[in-house]
Order: C-alpha cells, then sequence, then structure tokens
C-alpha cells in the first residue's frame, strides 16, 4: 500500500520476512506466463472481473514507486490465478468471496469497483480489511508471486530478486564476495536451472 496514511513496501516486506532473502520453489504451480500487455486475456482461473480486482490489489500491496519496480511487474496477480487452478485450488472459493467483498466494500465507500478506484481510495479500502483472513491471505500469495522462482510464473524478469538484492543461486562464491566487499552479480537464472535441482515437467496442458 502507498506510504501516506498506509503501510509502505518496505514495512511490507519487512513484516513477511523477505527483506534478504527470497521465497524459492512451491510445488506444482506451473510454467512461466509470457509477458503480456492484456492481463485480462491471461487469466486462467478467475473471471476478468474478478482477476481485475485482484491485480489492482496486488498492485496496491506493493506498488512500483521511486524505489522499484512491484507485484505488477512481477506479474503477482498472474502467479495467483495460475495457482488456483494448481497448488492453491483449496483457496478459489476463498478468493471469489473475498475479491467480491473487497468490490462490495469499494461500491459501498466510493461508488465503484476497487479496480477503478484511484490508488488513495484503494489504499482506504485495504486498510479497513487489513484485519480480515482473506487480506492477510492474498498479502502473503502476492509476495509469493513477487519473490518466487520464475519458474512458478511470477518475479518476471527477475525484478523481485533484484528489487531485495538476491543474487540468484550461486554454485561458487569468490573472496570478496565472502568478505562483502563487492555485491554479488545477480544470475538471473532460474534455480532450476542448475544440474543440482531436478527439472520441474512443464507442459503447456498443465494444470
Amino acid at each position: 500500500m502507498s506510504r501516506r496514511g498506509g503501510v509502505s513496501r518496505r514495512e511490507v516486506l519487512k513484516r513477511a520476512g523477505v527483506a534478504g532473502t527470497a521465497i524459492l520453489a512451491l510445488p506444482d504451480l506451473g510454467r512461466v506466463l509470457p509477458g503480456t500487455t492484456d492481463v485480462v486475456a491471461q487469466t486462467r482461473t478467475l473471471t476478468a472481473e474478478a482477476f481485475a480486482t485482484l491485480h489492482a490489489v496486488c498492485a496496491r500491496l506493493i506498488p512500483t514507486d521511486e524505489n522499484g519496480p512491484g507485484a505488477t511487474e512481477a506479474h503477482a496477480a498472474e502467479y495467483i490465478d495460475r495457482a488456483l487452478s494448481g497448488a492453491l485450488a483449496a483457496g478459489r472459493n476463498n478468493y471469489k468471496q473475498g475479491l467480491a467483498a473487497i468490490d462490495r466494500a469499494a461500491q459501498q465507500t466510493f461508488g465503484a469497483g476497487f479496480a477503478k478506484l484511484a490508488p488513495p481510495q484503494q489504499d482506504a479500502v485495504l486498510r479497513a480489511l487489513q484485519e480480515t483472513p482473506f487480506f492477510t491471505l492474498v498479502r502473503g500469495h502476492t509476495l509469493q508471486g513477487t519473490f518466487c522462482d520464475p519458474i512458478y510464473g511470477g518475479n518476471a524478469n527477475f525484478v523481485g530478486w533484484d528489487l531485495i538484492g538476491y543474487p540468484g543461486v550461486r554454485l561458487s562464491v569468490s573472496a570478496a564476495e565472502q568478505n562483502l566487499s563487492t555485491p554479488p552479480a545477480p544470475t538471473h537464472t532460474s534455480a532450476y536451472d542448475s544440474g543440482m535441482f531436478e527439472k520441474i515437467r512443464i507442459d503447456d496442458d498443465q494444470s
């Protein structure tokens, strides 16, 4: 959420314990989604309306700002939508009800769906709901989608790892890197590109 009157991105990451680490892997979430300028066209599980709400929620939880890209660039909403057809399938109903509740709150308070509100209005809606179980659920999944290994469909172009300074899996570390005199250069490769990890079978028709 935004800094003014809300929770800053830094605070969100600190509370989630990912300020210096990354979520590397979660089971059975599927393949990387291609980049797109039409996010609704890529929905797999949610309706277009529900996905638009989810996309807007993720964008406010980890916003794009002067510090760099956020959940939008990382494709966190796409990650969640796809995972709801796989490892997170048990949460489909929670998302259906939770996203509908967010839209109702937006309509009741500001007279429009959540995705159509201005960012300060969106923050106000989320702030009113931040103690609910669904807010906790979607925040956790947004963090996953922003910082997971890109093979699972989030962290597009490694923007999440770059944001927190995580260089990726390293098979060797130089002396300069060990004494922290030289920051490690990002590898921008999936953990599954290394032979030490078992490859995930990725099929176009995988659920």
